[in-house]
């Protein structure tokens, strides 16, 4: 567990079919169980606001200040639905959720893009095979497989948003419960059995 809790660059590896964490794969769909026995005990635990509609704006928030990231939990099960990783403060229309106190110094590894802090937004969106979905000026997001890859600008102008550092890289594992993949490994589409 120390050493995959070490500050020095962590490494989160994203394929059609497979998230590993240094090295190690999670299991589909992870649980908080396989979180902590990963990374030990979280830094923080931010509980979920008051309750809202299923799925929405109540799920804890396992925060790992030294790594720069945290897992989110599905607020009615143990069902860890998301992994973000943070470089900076978003300044856009929307901004990262929760701060860690250290930012992401690791990488994550996608097909065709090492993503790092020095990431331009315009090379992930090239990585995922454009067009990623624009939803606001600074997020977008695409597929890997049954991954959602969503990410934030830290700029708040839509010129500048296609230039911009990242603020933020979420892996959204909604949709991930067993080994599947696309043809070809990848889509900007949720493969037809998860629409």
């Amino acid at each position: 567990m120390d050493q995959l809790r070490a500050k020095n660059a962590p490494l989160i590896k994203v394929s059609a079919e497979e998230l590993s964490f240094q090295g190690r794969p999670l299991a589909a769909p992870p649980v908080v169980r396989d979180v902590f026995d990963m990374l030990g005990q979280p830094d923080r635990i931010l509980p979920g606001t008051p309750p809202g509609p299923p799925g929405h704006r109540n799920n804890e928030a396992y925060m790992y200040d030294d790594l720069g990231m945290y897992w989110l939990r599905q607020h009615d099960s143990e069902r860890i639905l998301s992994l973000s990783v943070v470089f900076a403060q978003s300044n856009g229309p929307i901004s990262v959720p929760f701060m860690p106190s250290s930012p992401f110094c690791g990488a994550i590894l996608l097909p065709g893009l090492t993503v790092t802090s020095r990431t331009r937004d315009v090379e992930l969106r090239n990585a995922l095979r454009n067009p990623a979905t624009q939803a606001i000026a600074n997020i977008a997001g695409a597929y890997i497989g049954p991954f959602h890859i969503s990410f934030l600008t830290a700029v708040n102008s839509q010129a500048a948003a296609t230039t911009g550092n990242l603020a933020s890289v979420s892996i959204g594992l909604r949709h991930w419960s067993k080994p599947t993949a696309p043809p070809g490994g990848m889509a900007s589409e949720p493969p037809p059995s998860m629409a």
